[in-house]
Parts: C-alpha cells; structure tokens; sequence
C-alpha cells in the first residue's frame, strides 16, 4: 500500500478535492434525496479557500486525492471548517 502524503493545501488541489466532496455529496444524496443535485462544490471550496487566513491540507495516497481539509478564522473562537473537508480513508 502506498504511504499517505499529506501537504499544505494550494490552489492546485481545488479541482480533485472538489471531485472528493461531489463524490461523498453523491453517497449522502443516496440516503437524503431531497439533497440538492446541483451544487457548486469547487465553488464552495474556493469560497472558504480564499478566506482571508484560511489555511488547509491536502492528503493524496499513490497520486490519488483521499481527503483535504480547509480552516478559516472565526472569532474569537479560532478556525472554523466548513464545507470543505472530507475524511481521509485508510
């Protein structure tokens, strides 16, 4: 098995954590239906990406994305994660 990779989150990761997020918004709309279809999932994580301070990680294992993380301020409580995290499977 191929060792888990964990860097510092870039613009460069928004396109397969995008695809990660659609992928587990799929799983969930199986059990919810009456969850949306069509959802900007890139554009919800740009949107908390490109918060001022934000700041994430990005996993892959063999090249492949398996999960990412992105934090932003909110205070006084510290980082907030919003949409834009999935977990990282082993």
């Amino acid at each position: 098995m191929s060792t888990l990779e964990i860097q510092p989150f870039t613009d460069d990761h928004l396109d397969a954590a995008a695809e990660l997020l659609a992928e587990r918004h799929a799983r969930h709309r199986e059990a919810e239906p009456l969850l949306p279809a069509d959802v900007d999932f890139r554009g919800q994580i740009a949107g908390e990406w490109r918060t001022e301070g934000a700041s994430g990680a990005f996993a892959s294992r063999g090249g492949e994305a398996v999960g990412y993380l992105v934090g932003f301020p909110n205070p006084p409580f510290g980082l907030r994660v919003g949409i834009a995290q999935t977990p990282v499977f082993s």
